[in-house]
């Protein structure tokens, strides 16, 4: 896990996301034919295949003990394939896994989310331990109760769930399940059960969660709340929904403002010539195309092992230019270097970098520019610096702006669409061809799109602040109503 982890802070930066899995009641449920069968294909000598499958047929039909050292080899094996199927299909280069636990790590909390559903869920070979569902169920998950993101659940549908969690049928005499619903939010919002937790997993037993002293007001009244809370709740969605809705319109009403300008100019009459590009069209008559390689000349960054990083000089990470147009004046990653690698990696004004490899081509590509130098620093193996010509043929205020156009996205979508791993080589980023008005023409450009952007960002961030008021809101109006604080009229 250590491992995985300084090799993703080397590539992405001390920001990303986990998705931490755990099979359930693993080591009792291990079927003892599929894994004879696995270990079939692996142990050629038939003497050893023979002794193995005695020492795992002694723990019965079905299940392994622990402790044993046949019962840990033979965990590890099992789920080989599903290792392989996570690492080679779903593109997870920072996976690990010990016996029934793994974790995989990546930038794209939307791309975890993909992994965890891809499957359509988990298919076990029998159902016998999983749980029926039904409409009006509550379901819990006592464990994790520190860092969980969902403590409990309504259900609105039939199903089946594992027994890992536990499934309660609200007595409708006493409880009213929309009330219980919003009553376990509340809990859980802050975390008040952690408290009665008694291990490292911070887990309750089912014995111990029903014990727990519950507040619960008069069938009547609790029908009222649950009623007034879920029409409340689903207009505060659906607030938050249209406030999302319009933070992405205006990203793209923001990324077209900056294609059109550093493609097309601020002047729309002027007179206008085929670029001679098919990604980029049609462009101003007085500017010229050139490729990178004309402009400036490219070099990989630095890459050592992961007993180098933690102390020592600054370090320029994948997602210090990932996150960021502009480069930081100071960044939080360190290295240790020697001098020639300092001069060798350095990072200096009106460098532009570049990501250079991930998963998916949509991490690939993005661009960050350095207004002033860091001393002492180096840049990251995973990304790409473009050191500027003395032939003042690109303004570094303009250069933030057009590397980070939509006409890049479609060029690199054009190149690289072909490959499994996408990776940005130098060879294709020096034939990337640039837009460039006079000099003059391109800080306007450049002037223009910090005020434009500015002022788009500004109605970002309100709307921002929009939805954490409304979600607060939320969180308050469940507060004051399930525990008596205010009374449905």
């Amino acid at each position: 896990m250590n491992r995985h982890l300084e090799k993703y802070y080397r590539h992405y930066g001390s920001e990303g996301y986990a998705l931490v899995f755990d099979c359930s009641k693993y080591f009792n449920s291990i079927n003892h034919e599929i894994l004879l069968r696995i270990l079939c294909e692996k142990l050629t000598d038939d003497r050893l295949y023979d002794i193995v499958k005695q020492l795992v047929d002694d723990f019965g039909e079905d299940g392994l003990g622990l402790g044993s050292q046949i019962s840990q080899s033979c965990a590890l094996a099992l789920p080989n394939k599903m290792d392989h199927y996570i690492k080679e299909k779903l593109g997870i280069k920072y996976y690990c896994r010990y016996m029934d636990d793994g974790c995989l790590i990546h930038p794209s909390k939307e791309h975890l989310q993909y992994c965890l559903n891809v499957s359509g869920g988990k298919v076990p070979e029998t159902y016998d331990n999983y749980q029926t569902v039904e409409p009006g169920d509550m379901i819990f998950c006592l464990f994790d109760l520190d860092c969980s993101a969902v403590f409990s659940g309504l259900s609105n549908c039939s199903g089946m769930i594992t027994s890992a969690y536990d499934v309660l049928k609200p007595n409708p005499i006493y409880l009213d399940n929309l009330y219980a619903d919003f009553w376990f939010q509340y809990v859980f919002s802050n975390r008040y059960y952690k408290i009665y937790s008694k291990n490292i997993r911070y887990t309750i037993t089912t014995d111990m969660f029903k014990s727990i002293m519950t507040l619960i007001p008069p069938i009547e009244t609790q029908r009222k709340i649950g009623k007034f809370l879920f029409e409340k709740h689903k207009k505060i969605e659906d607030l938050i929904a249209n406030q999302q809705a319009q933070i992405e319109k205006l990203k793209e009403y923001k990324q077209s403002v900056i294609t059109e300008a550093v493609t097309k100019g601020l002047d729309s009459s002027a007179p206008m010539k085929d670029s001679g590009v098919d990604w980029i069209g049609e462009i101003p008559e007085n500017w010229e195309i050139l490729r990178i390689k004309n402009i400036g000349w490219t070099q990989n960054g630095i890459s050592k092992g992961g007993d180098y990083f933690g102390q020592g000089y600054p370090f320029v990470s994948y997602g210090d230019v990932y996150k960021n147009i502009v480069l930081p004046e100071s960044v939080d990653g360190l290295i240790e270097t020697t001098e020639q690698e300092r001069n060798n990696y350095s990072v200096q004004e009106n460098d532009i970098f570049f990501t250079r490899t991930s998963e998916t081509i949509e991490e690939v590509g993005f661009s960050c520019v350095c207004k002033k130098t860091i001393t002492n620093a180096t840049f990251a193996g995973f990304l790409i610096r473009l050191r500027l010509f003395n032939n003042k043929k690109i303004c570094i205020d303009y250069a933030k702006y057009y590397f980070r156009g939509t006409q890049i996205r479609k060029y690199l979508v054009k190149e690289m669409n072909i490959v499994t791993r996408a990776s940005l080589g130098q060879d294709l980023l020096k034939a990337m061809s640039v837009t460039l008005p006079p000099m003059i023409e391109q800080q306007q450009i450049a002037d223009y799109l910090d005020k434009k952007c500015v002022n788009i960002d500004s109605l970002i961030s309100i709307k921002k602040q929009k939805i954490e008021k409304l979600q607060e809101y939320k969180k308050s109006l469940i507060y004051e109503y399930v525990t008596g604080k205010k009374e449905v009229v």
